[in-house]
């Protein structure tokens, strides 16, 4: 439940404003769960990875609108497989900030540095699948 004091444009007491189930920008949905207010985006997605370019690691932030099993595979330019990142099964929510967003250290499978270049970086979650672009410039 998020809360808000309304101001009168007279002098006086005030009200409270209490708004449940709040839609935020078409995209995100808040839930009232053991008193506390979660965020869960209305759709699945694949967020631009920061910093972008990179050097020498990046985070990858994505969007889950329902609980689901999550890889990141990511690609050269060839379209080998570099690296797969398996954060596993996650709840319904964002996960986008540094603490939450999926970590890619720059590093293939066999813990090498990944030379400077593009790279693509793919989302599986259930049925959901996105890819996006990214620089590492050394």
């Amino acid at each position: 439940m998020v809360e808000f004091e309304v101001l009168p444009n007279t002098k006086g007491k005030t009200s409270p404003l209490i708004l449940e189930d709040v839609n935020l920008s078409n995209s995100l949905t808040t839930t009232k769960v053991n008193g506390s207010v979660t965020v869960i985006p209305s759709t699945f997605a694949l967020l631009q990875n920061y910093p972008n370019p990179f050097n020498p690691d990046t985070w990858i932030p994505f969007e889950l609108a329902n609980p689901a099993e999550v890889t990141i595979r990511i690609y050269n330019t060839k379209g080998q497989l570099v690296r797969a990142l398996r954060p596993g099964n996650q709840n319904a929510g964002a996960y986008i900030t540094k603490g939450k967003a999926a970590y890619w250290d720059g590093k293939d499978s066999s813990s090498e540095k990944v030379a400077s270049g593009v790279y693509f970086y793919t989302l599986e979650a259930g049925k959901f699948r996105a890819t996006r672009k990214m620089v590492i410039f050394k």
